[in-house]
């Protein structure tokens, strides 16, 4: 996740002491199909890399869960660190309602197409954390 969007999550920047490169093995990322946002797709060959982020309090994991919302479960999974040594880590993989294209999802091409309209909707999606849902 991108700094910017992960201090609208979790409702402040995160020290570098909290975030470590990392590495997944066995999936790529790619477009979920007609979003502009990635989803890690089972691939046996594949390795995705990305940022384990540690230390978070409850509300934070809470705000993040907010974030990914339901389209998405939190699953437990092994990750690689870049002394070779492993960790478990949680993730979140999307569920069969999100359906995955074969486009790779490039993280550098994102920031430079789509973050800036993605930073007004993720503090859209956080403005409405906390706020209980009313049955229509």
């Amino acid at each position: 996740m991108d700094a910017d969007i992960r201090a609208i999550v979790l409702g402040r920047p995160l020290p570098d002491r909290q975030c470590r490169a990392a590495a997944i093995d066995g999936y790529r990322r790619v477009f979920a199909a007609g979003k502009g946002f990635p989803l890690l797709v089972a691939a046996p060959d594949g390795k995705v890399s990305g940022v384990l982020v540690g230390g978070l309090s409850r509300v934070e994991a809470a705000r993040l869960r907010h974030f990914e919302g339901d389209d998405y479960q939190l699953a437990r999974r092994i990750v690689a660190l870049p002394d070779g040594s492993r960790c478990t880590a949680h993730l979140f993989l999307a569920l069969a309602r999100l359906h995955p294209t074969n486009d790779e999802w490039d993280f550098a091409a994102w920031r430079r197409r789509d973050k800036r309209r993605f930073l007004a909707r993720a503090q859209a999606i956080m403005a409405a954390y906390g706020q209980r849902r009313i049955p229509a």
